[in-house]
């Protein structure tokens, strides 16, 4: 009954860029905790962790009640329902932006902002030895060969003036990163290590997204940001997003 009434009233959400940017704002300032959200705790706005930052913005900017949130927050995390932890999505590339797209908040901008200079990560991503390395569990799920397209961080750096024709105030961006490191702490190679918001406006291009460096969610020149990025072990490039406007 609730999936079936929630179903209704996203029809009619005010879900638009505008309102991701504005509510991400008003979540600048609030501290950073890895993984704040499980299966029982469904729902809470006062510390996040990167990934949690965005669910937490979308759920709010597409929940048509109060009283809708954590069910709202359900569709966004989870692939199906109930809210378990086989059910959520765990990995980036091949989970949680293709539950995302399925709802039809995100359009996939890469291709079209890269062009010709875009590339491609292999990844294999081991999830049964992930799910014991996290979690310690056994599972019998196969990995999964990600293949994910990027813009090389050079892209923007060497030619900001592709930032100025972004036409949205606020974009989903990718960290891609296969860090060397990973393997050994997660049991399995990963294709993005961060997440965060591309906010434009006021002449600025600022990168807003939950800092575990920072213990807190800041917002920074996304410039300087890709900056500091790649210089780091594995860096790639990044994926960028559009939101989809759903109050027209």
């Amino acid at each position: 009954m609730i999936l079936a009434i929630l179903s209704a009233a996203l029809a009619l959400a005010d879900f638009s860029p505008q309102q991701i940017a504005q509510i991400s704002q008003s979540y600048l300032g609030k501290p950073y905790k890895k993984e704040p959200l499980n299966e029982v705790t469904l729902w809470r706005e006062d510390a996040f962790d990167c990934t949690t930052f965005l669910e937490t913005v979308m759920a709010k900017a597409l929940s048509p009640s109060p009283d809708l949130l954590s069910a709202t927050m359900n569709r966004i995390r989870y692939r199906e329902q109930p809210a378990t932890l086989m059910h959520r999505n765990h990995f980036i590339s091949s989970e949680w932006i293709p539950n995302l797209q399925k709802l039809g908040l995100i359009e996939d901008q890469t291709l079209q902002v890269g062009l010709k200079d875009i590339e491609q990560l292999e990844v294999k991503i081991d999830r049964k030895k992930w799910f014991k390395k996290r979690y310690g569990i056994d599972t019998d799920l196969p990995p999964v060969t990600q293949q994910t397209l990027y813009i090389p961080f050079d892209f923007f750096i060497k030619r900001p003036s592709k930032l100025g024709v972004l036409p949205d105030p606020v974009y989903l961006i990718n960290i891609v990163r296969r860090d060397p490191s990973v393997v050994k702490k997660l049991g399995t190679a990963l294709d993005i290590s961060h997440q965060g918001l591309l906010v434009i406006g006021n002449g600025k291009k600022l990168f807003r997204h939950a800092s575990i460096d920072r213990g807190k969610v800041v917002e920074e020149d996304f410039l300087t940001y890709l900056h500091r990025s790649r210089r780091q072990p594995g860096a790639k490039g990044i994926q960028i997003f559009s939101f989809r406007d759903l109050s027209k």
